[in-house]
């Protein structure tokens, strides 16, 4: 019988893993092709990779599972930062607000105290002006004798509510004095110009002063003479304050003296002299 199964022929690689399993033993066929065959499931082994095992403890992962597991692993380790970092800037956000509002809260704290500072600070004194100070005057004598002089009292009253400074020397309290067109003295203009007596009178508050005219006539401050009897007017001048006061003062001549005891006498003496005279050619003509 002829078998109709046709016999393969070896193939190169056959022969070549024949010749090496056949060295030197009748069975060397054999044991090369089981060798070659061992060496290509031990190759086929170390080239395929062997998958990782499933930590859940199922069947072991696939490499698309794995690369899965790898990138979800990524994005939640980068959202897991992401939130960190967001926290972190919130956290840091809160702070610096917070440092913020406390240091915008003492600067103005301390604005308000530097008003409230400047706000207490007392408003400068200022000098009195007529607005603010009255002036008056009295105890003036209507008469006076000739070179006796002349003096009244000048009261300055503070009637604003605040006060004010004043100078209180006789340059800026004094008297200017007329007879008709005739100007007698401005003592003002006359007074120590240097002389200074500041005064400070609060709201309400009053002070007083003399003014006097010694009786005499003057040309650029010297004296001239003593003035002479007649009518004079007394104007008051303070040039810080309002008020228009004045007096008038008549001057008249002093009384004669009287009579003296020594002029008494002689008189009598002359008069007894005169009637012993008298007596004497009567007593004759008897």
């Amino acid at each position: 019988m002829v078998d109709s199964r046709k016999r393969r022929k070896p193939t190169q690689n056959q022969r070549r893993r024949a010749s090496s399993g056949q060295r030197g033993t009748p069975g060397g066929r054999r044991q090369g092709s089981s060798g070659q065959s061992r060496a290509i499931k031990s190759g086929s082994r170390k080239a395929r990779p062997q998958p990782r095992k499933n930590p859940s403890g199922g069947r072991p992962l696939t490499p698309a599972q794995e690369r899965r597991r790898q990138a979800r692993r990524s994005i939640l380790i980068r959202r897991t930062l992401s939130i960190v970092v967001l926290i972190a800037a919130l956290v840091g956000l809160f702070f610096l607000g917070k440092f913020v509002w406390e240091s915008v809260q003492v600067s103005l704290a301390q604005h308000k105290d530097a008003n409230e500072k400047v706000d207490d600070v007392p408003d400068p004194i200022l000098a009195c002006t007529p607005k603010d100070l009255t002036a008056a005057m009295s105890d003036m004598a209507s008469t006076a004798t000739v070179g006796s002089g002349w003096s009244a009292t000048v009261t300055l009253t503070n009637t604003s509510d605040k006060e004010c400074t004043t100078d209180g020397t006789a340059k800026s309290v004094g008297l200017s004095i007329t007879s008709g067109d005739y100007h007698v003295v401005d003592t003002t203009k006359c007074a120590d110009q240097s002389a200074e007596k500041l005064l400070l009178l609060g709201p309400g508050r009053s002070w007083t002063t003399k003014v006097y005219w010694d009786g005499n006539t003057y040309s650029n401050c010297e004296v001239q003479s003593v003035a002479a009897a007649g009518t004079y007017v007394m104007k008051m001048i303070v040039p810080s304050a309002s008020g228009n006061d004045e007096g008038v003062v008549v001057l008249e001549d002093p009384p004669p003296p009287p009579p003296s005891e020594s002029s008494d006498e002689s008189s009598d003496a002359e008069g007894g002299e005169e009637s012993s005279s008298e007596e004497e050619p009567a007593q004759e003509s008897e």
